[in-house]
């Protein structure tokens, strides 16, 4: 997926590039553009959390913190 990155700092062109699109969207597109699916999140952390037990607790962990505080999970 490419979405685990080393260097995630952006800055000069590159960021007034991406401000002037980002600014650009509306509340819906922003909605759209941020939402995360259940198998794209299991994908970076196949990619970033190697051990399969530290990986499935992490998803426990989170999803009762989503639950407790609330979020759209489903």
């Amino acid at each position: 997926m490419g979405l685990v990155c080393d260097n995630p700092v952006i800055r000069g062109k590159e960021l007034d590039d991406f401000l002037r699109k980002f600014n650009v969207l509306t509340s819906s597109e922003l909605k759209c553009a941020f939402e995360v699916t259940c198998k794209d999140v299991l994908r970076i952390l196949s990619q970033t959390v190697p051990c399969v037990g530290c990986r499935r607790r992490l998803v426990t962990t989170s999803f009762l913190h989503a639950v407790l505080l609330q979020f759209s999970i489903l």
